[in-house]
């Protein structure tokens, strides 16, 4: 009979995910799929269920009954499934896989991106809840939206096409710049001249807010869900 390690190894197969990405989607710490046995921690498994909700995790822990909720008998053997597409389809409830973009965003508005003049493809895929078609996921670095974007972080970012008439200010976004740059800034009216200019905050106490030129900015994508890597 396979253990919890195989059993786990045959759910992240079946999501599209590589281990590694499975690791930092749930909150796990590197290399913490390659440690799993029988004594795995309950807390362990609540931080993988409490995501991915169509997990059995009856099945997960003894290897009875079905591994998702209403789906795909297995009983006490894994039997793969080769119908997964991460592209596309919908998992189960309401969550989707997102492509993850190989560039990031800093927090700083005068430090350099940690991804700078390299190739821009889908190095993988991450489930979100709330997401939709368009959607990309890219990493946070840098210290000074600590700490509701901790660099390491993953942003979900949906693109604002209208920002020149209506930028929602409040919230979150992350700003490609005509120089190239991308800042993770929360945004809000410039008050002094709030048709040229926006006032970007940041939620490191220790980084001044500033105002930025509507002139430099590129592009605006609004942060909509972000996901922390917290390790054990």
């Amino acid at each position: 009979m396979a253990g919890l390690k195989e059993r786990l190894s045959h759910f992240i197969d079946y999501t599209g995910l590589t281990v590694q990405m499975f690791e930092k989607t749930v909150g796990l710490s590197n290399g913490a799929v390659s440690k799993m046995g029988d004594n795995t921690r309950r807390s362990t498994i609540d931080k993988i269920s409490n995501f991915f909700h169509d997990l059995n995790t009856n099945w997960l822990l003894t290897g009875e009954g079905e591994m998702l909720i209403g789906e795909y008998p297995t009983g006490n053997e894994i039997t793969i499934h080769k119908n997964y597409a991460p592209k596309s389809r919908e998992i189960q409830y309401d969550y989707k896989l997102i492509p993850i973009v190989h560039i990031d965003s800093v927090g700083g508005m005068h430090s350099p991106n940690a991804i700078i003049g390299e190739p821009q493809y889908i190095e993988g895929y991450a489930p979100f809840t709330d997401a939709k078609e368009g959607d990309i996921c890219i990493i946070q670095s840098g210290n000074s939206m600590v700490p509701t974007c901790p660099s390491g972080s993953l942003l979900l970012l949906r693109q604002v096409l209208n920002w020149q008439e209506y930028f929602g200010y409040g919230n979150i976004f992350v700003i490609e710049l005509t120089d190239g740059r991308r800042i993770t800034k929360e945004v809000s009216r410039y008050n002094e001249n709030p048709n040229e200019y926006i006032w970007c905050i940041s939620h490191n106490a220790n980084v001044p807010d500033e105002e930025l030129p509507k002139s430099m900015i590129k592009s605006v994508w609004k942060v909509i869900k972000i996901q922390i890597d917290k390790g054990w």
